[in-house]
């Protein structure tokens, strides 16, 4: 596919708005931001741009350090290298200058959060900077809706608690914000941030230690407190909502009770109608189970055992390899051959593979005219999906940036156990998911466990996207890859009909779509994608049309 060049891409009837929509575009390696009537905004110059919501966007530059920085008394360190600094822009203005950060979180019209992460000598721009980040790892900074520093030395902790009142620069808007924070002599404090005046107006407490919550009432917005004040005494308090202000009194006497949750669970069992209680007598159920003893299975159905013998040749295969008991009919593996025990009797073993899909029906291949093909078994060996594919996966494979080679891969998505395996079993249960990936000559479709067509058979892979989200970005999709291009299916939740719809983009983007803003500046229906290269680098954005904003 050709990259299409940006001008004309605005002509679309979804786009009339108030609001003066802008999107980022690409002059070779740089990005800047063009306006609804293709007029440049911003000039080139950011290594990457990101929409943070509203006419925020936070920037990235690569800013050439060539200085001597002091790390310690006496010693200097000669930096002759690149750094990528993050900024931000509001409404195509630089709001706040590029710096160490690690990303921003706006709150609208109140206050920003900057987030710093990572070695001070390989971030900072200066001196001053290096001095000011040593020694305290993380940290937040504050700054308010013009952009200024509120707190130079920064926070261990920044914690946005409620919010409350009507601005006076927008009805829309909160006034006053109630910050809970952390200074890096480990101290509390819990102040109250005015976003008009741009500054705290006053702190309920400050420099506290040993704090605690030591309960909460999350619906009223009360909170009730513990600590040690500056002069060790220890305090007991209530923080809650009063008229448009918070407020802050001494708690007098206990916590007052609440409801627990099993006292809420018993009140309603309590209110819910009576049922009738079902007649044992009118339905009975058959039990059955295999139980493996040294060389014989057990198969017991209703209390009476049957044993069933195996030489040396039969392998029983069970759900659980560390459980040799289950209730499901088995598989077993005989001289390389697979096979069922149903019912207490072995059954021919005539599959080259066999395995639990789910638990209701079984994974088969078999080589037919000397190739192996595969399809899936319901309980009564009835087929569901053909024997026509060459493989099947039960659970969608995911996308990600290799952490080794930094490459995209289209990998099996790992899941850490809680327990610890003693003992490596050979496991022949397959997880499986709504999807079911099938593998036909090179190419791939989905379909569900009872074969109904999902995806057809003609993508050369499928995938879910775990590539980390940028800014408000939408980043949980499916990716299709189609003739070295990618598309995507996206399930949106539509709140007007209250339906899941499901969107699918064929693949048209020449490159990777990492994420997406859904309704892209309120614009209904409008998505602006973000697609990267294989390494993970933003190469460009375009529009679900496939269209690619950037200029010659």
């Amino acid at each position: 596919m050709n990259k299409i060049i940006v001008f004309g891409f605005l002509i679309l009837g979804i786009l009339a708005s108030a609001q003066e929509m802008m999107i980022p575009y690409k002059v070779g390696n740089q990005f800047g931001l063009v306006d609804e009537q293709e007029q440049i905004v911003v000039e080139p110059k950011y290594e990457e741009i990101i929409w943070l919501g509203g006419d925020y966007f936070q920037t990235t530059a690569k800013i050439q350090l060539n200085d001597k920085l002091e790390t310690a008394p006496g010693n200097f360190v000669e930096r002759k290298q690149m750094i990528s600094a993050k900024g931000l822009l509001y409404k195509g203005k630089e709001l706040i200058s590029a710096g160490p950060y690690s990303g921003f979180q706006v709150f609208p019209e109140m206050f920003i959060q900057a987030r710093v992460v990572g070695d001070p000598a390989k971030i900072s721009l200066n001196q001053t900077e290096f001095d000011n980040l040593n020694g305290k790892g993380p940290l937040f900074f504050l700054f308010n809706s013009k952009g200024e520093n509120v707190h130079s030395e920064g926070f261990r902790r920044l914690e946005l608690v409620d919010t409350i009142g009507v601005s006076n620069r927008n009805s829309l808007r909160s006034k006053y914000a109630l910050l809970f924070t952390e200074n890096f002599q480990k101290q509390f404090q819990m102040c109250v941030f005015d976003a008009d005046a741009g500054k705290f107006k006053e702190c309920l407490f400050q420099d506290v230690t040993d704090f605690k919550i030591v309960d909460a009432d999350v619906n009223a917005k009360v909170f009730y407190l513990a600590y040690k004040d500056k002069n060790g005494t220890d305090r007991k308090k209530v923080v809650k909502r009063e008229k448009d202000y918070f407020t802050i009194e001494d708690l007098v006497g206990a916590v007052p009770e609440k409801k627990s949750s099993q006292e809420k669970y018993e009140e309603r069992i309590e209110n819910k109608p009576e049922v009738e209680a079902e007649n044992p007598s009118k339905k009975q159920v058959s039990e059955k189970f295999y139980d493996l003893k040294e060389d014989t299975l057990i198969y017991q159905k209703d209390g009476i055992s049957t044993k069933i013998p195996l030489n040396q040749k039969i392998k029983p295969l069970f759900i659980q390899p560390y459980l040799q008991k289950q209730a499901e009919d088995m598989l077993y593996k005989k001289e390389g051959k697979f096979g069922f025990i149903q019912n207490g009797k072995i059954m021919e073993a005539d599959f080259d593979s066999l395995a639990y899909f789910g638990t209701q029906h079984y994974l088969a291949c078999k080589k037919i005219e000397g190739k192996l093909k595969c399809g899936t078994l319901d309980l009564n060996r009835n087929q569901v999906i053909p024997m026509e594919y060459d493989s099947i996966f039960g659970q969608m494979k995911v996308f990600e940036l290799n952490p080794k080679s930094g490459k995209l891969e289209l990998v099996v998505e790992k899941k850490t156990s809680p327990v610890k395996v003693q003992e490596q079993r050979t496991s022949y249960y397959v997880k499986i998911s709504p999807n079911i990936s099938i593998y036909k000559n090179g190419k791939m479709g989905l379909v569900k466990i009872d074969n109904q067509m999902v995806l057809p058979l003609q993508y050369d892979a499928i995938g879910m996207n775990n590539l980390k989200t940028r800014g408000s970005a939408v980043h949980r999709f499916m990716v299709l890859k189609q003739d070295g291009n990618y598309g995507v299916v996206m399930s949106n939740f539509n709140s007007e009909n209250q339906e899941v719809i499901v969107e699918i983009i064929e693949p048209i983007f020449p490159d990777y779509p990492a994420f997406y803003f859904k309704d892209y500046y309120g614009k209904k229906g409008f998505h602006l994608f973000g697609l990267m290269d294989e390494n993970g680098k933003l190469e460009n954005y375009a529009s679900e049309i496939g269209r690619i904003f950037m200029m010659p």
